[in-house]
């Protein structure tokens, strides 16, 4: 008896409908399967692309950034395709504005780590006995 069902299901249709079906999937399927491979290669890089604009066009010089490779700093100077960062007293780096990630509220740069704090906190298992 399974055998005889399973016999019906295989055997392929001789009408022209159940073929014209098949075919409108096929090409529903295939319309879809471009579509989203369209949206993902071309539309949705441009609205990333036009959000990171906005996004670097609203710092401004004086803010606390913190950038792609996790320098924090304060901005000194901006051009048209670099912006200038303070990240110590004097020493000011040049670098694209596509590095800043993003603003910090607070100023980091004063509440870092003392020259004294990170010495004492050395573990003395790490220097080599003498002899």
């Amino acid at each position: 008896m399974y055998n005889s069902l399973f016999l019906l299901a295989t055997t392929k249709s001789t009408t022209s409908s159940s073929s014209s079906g098949s075919s409108i999937f096929s090409f529903v399927l295939l319309a879809l399967l471009l579509g989203f491979g369209y949206y993902m290669l071309a539309v949705r890089p441009k609205k990333m692309a036009s959000k990171d604009k906005e996004k670097i066009a609203q710092f401004q010089v004086g803010d606390n950034i913190v950038t792609t490779a996790g320098i924090v700093g304060i901005i000194k100077n901006i051009t048209d395709t670099r912006v200038f960062v303070e990240v110590s007293d004097g020493v000011v780096l040049e670098m694209y504005k596509q590095a800043l990630f993003h603003k910090v509220e607070e100023n980091l740069l004063n509440s870092s780590t003392n020259d004294d704090e990170i010495e004492n906190t050395e573990d003395d298992s790490t220097t080599k006995p003498e002899g």
